[in-house]
């Protein structure tokens, strides 16, 4: 893990929650921060765990626009579901609205060049039961392969495996 991005990142975080406080009058606890998003996504907000997702390779490649830009942006939803709940949508008046305030653009998606990024191709499996067919995941195929047994809700037949798909 390269310590200048998780330095430049967590004082990022920390001034951006700063001047939170002194715009709203409302203190916020530190969100953790998690490196472990991967793909075409920058970053995430888990209102519930209080946590922040990044993109470690997007912010190695795209240091300081990824600090400037994706840990605000992704700070603000945090402080949003605090300030006026959960019914807000998700880049929607109060989140731009927030952003602005913190001397932000309200941009929805990040500009970086995604090639470099690796996502994951899931593969799914088609079963069959007397009703139509069923795709599933490579956990549930493996079950099925090992002799478990699942059943459709709809007719209540087992389900057989036909073809795969990726």
């Amino acid at each position: 893990m390269n310590n200048e991005l998780v330095v430049h990142t967590e004082n990022k975080l920390l001034e951006t929650l700063i001047l939170a406080e002194n715009i709203f009058n409302h203190s916020f606890k530190i969100p953790e921060i998690d490196w472990s998003l991967k793909g075409r996504k920058a970053g995430q907000a888990w209102h519930s765990k209080n946590k922040i997702r990044l993109n470690y390779k997007l912010a190695l490649e795209n240091l300081n626009d990824f600090v400037n830009q994706v840990v605000p942006h992704e700070v603000a939803h945090l402080i949003v579901k605090e300030i006026y709940g959960y019914s807000t949508k998700p880049h929607g008046r109060e989140w731009q609205a927030t952003m602005k305030k913190l001397g932000l653009r309200p941009e929805r998606c990040h500009s970086f060049d995604t090639k470099n990024t690796i996502v994951k191709i899931h593969k799914k499996f088609i079963y069959k039961c007397s009703c139509g067919t069923h795709k599933v995941g490579k956990k549930v195929h493996r079950n099925l392969q090992s002799g478990a047994e699942y059943k459709c809700s709809s007719c209540k037949m087992r389900i057989i495996y036909r073809i795969i798909l990726i």
